[in-house]
């Protein structure tokens, strides 16, 4: 959302779908933890000047992490789904080039951003609470990297190109 320049004064809507997995070691040697998120993200972007773009993301997430055991079998030690951590932030467009004869639109950004803490932070499975990562909410900053390079199709797909992120503190 917001990943191109729009119109001053211009609203966006977005509605998006994520899908997370990852692999780790367990607490127990030669175990795994096995986790998959799924995530809805409802996304605002407000356009309040030409090149800057404010945009707030409200996520819907669904954590399931499963301990995977030496000989392969999983047993499921969470599942939990709630609102996530509302995501604010800036988009600022150091550079937009529009090709009309080409039909391409091609911009460079730079992001920033943070969160509030609206998800639930004291969920329990069998009377523990739950870690950090195992929660429903989402704990990082903005979505999307801190600088990027989108290029838009004639199709209205998007190739991107963009600058890691490091890990968030903890």
């Amino acid at each position: 959302m917001g990943e191109v320049a729009g119109p001053k004064g211009q609203l966006g809507l977005e509605l998006d779908f994520q899908w997370l997995s990852q692999t780790a070691s367990g607490d127990v040697p030669g175990t795994l933890d096995v986790l998959n998120q799924y995530s809805i993200l409802f996304t605002a972007a407000y356009t309040p000047v030409e090149r800057l773009n404010l945009v707030v993301t409200l996520p819907y997430l669904w954590k399931k992490l499963r301990n995977q055991a030496a000989d392969g079998t999983r047993t499921l030690t969470s599942s939990l789904n709630g609102v996530g951590d509302l995501q604010f932030g800036v988009r600022w467009f150091v550079w937009d080039q529009i090709d009309f004869g080409n039909r391409t639109h091609q911009s460079l950004s730079v992001n920033a951003g943070t969160f509030a803490p609206t998800g639930a932070n004291d969920a329990t499975v069998n009377g523990v609470r739950v870690d950090e990562h195992r929660r429903a909410p989402l704990r990082r900053l903005l979505a999307g990297p801190p600088a990027a390079l989108t290029a838009p199709s004639a199709w209205g797909a998007t190739r991107r190109a963009s600058a890691p992120r490091p890990p968030p503190p903890r």
